[in-house]
């Protein structure tokens, strides 16, 4: 008699011992205190990922209270690294919706909203300043954020950018300045095509 095959049962999923324990509060304070799920390296990671200017302290906190009421009220997720980066982003579109009503309400910028060392220390935006340049600056098109942090934020070398990106010369320089007047530093248009002096590296055939 041939033996009846069972369909594999796949195994229960079970939350790590740090986000166990049902109460919300005792939940948020084990990921603020030791941050097992490395929520500040990956909140800023994600935020250089997607080219957004929101302070990374800021995004961390959002996504620690978020993984907090999930893990206290959700079923145990199979994959925690996905759950965990869709947790994240929930942050930055919240933090970004936030932010836009705030801007169009003309509501004052809360104290958290002042605090944003890249901008107030780098740029030397004045803290009321912040949040309008920042709403400014996220609502452009991706890749002109994308420009904006490969070249200035992270300091890439120009050309390095030209290889990698979709742009010529002419159009990194576009997207930059576009960057830049939302920030309230307008810089003039371009006079002349930059492509001649510098050109777009070749790939190497594979």
């Amino acid at each position: 008699m041939a033996r009846e095959e069972t369909a594999a049962v796949p195994p229960r999923s079970h939350w790590p011992s740090f986000l166990r324990g049902g109460e919300r509060g005792a939940i948020f304070a084990r990921l603020s205190e030791s941050d097992p799920l490395r929520l500040g390296e990956r909140s800023a990671r994600r935020l250089r990922e997607r080219w957004l200017l929101i302070d990374p302290d800021r995004a961390h906190a959002r996504a620690v209270a978020l993984c907090a009421d999930g893990a206290a009220s959700e079923e145990p997720p199979r994959d925690l690294a996905a759950w965990t980066l869709e947790k994240i982003d929930l942050a930055l579109e919240q933090l970004l919706r936030t932010d836009e009503e705030n801007e169009r309400n003309a509501e004052p910028p809360g104290a958290e909203e002042l605090s944003f060392p890249l901008l107030t220390n780098s740029l030397m935006i004045t803290p009321e300043q912040v949040r309008r340049v920042a709403v400014a600056f996220n609502a452009l098109e991706p890749l002109s954020r994308r420009a904006f942090f490969e070249l200035l934020v992270e300091g890439r070398d120009v050309l390095e950018v030209l290889e990698q990106g979709p742009w010529d010369a002419d159009g990194l320089h576009d997207h930059v300045t576009r960057c830049l007047g939302s920030l309230g530093y307008p810089v003039p248009p371009r006079q002349a095509s930059l492509n001649t002096r510098f050109p777009k590296p070749r790939k190497e055939p594979q």
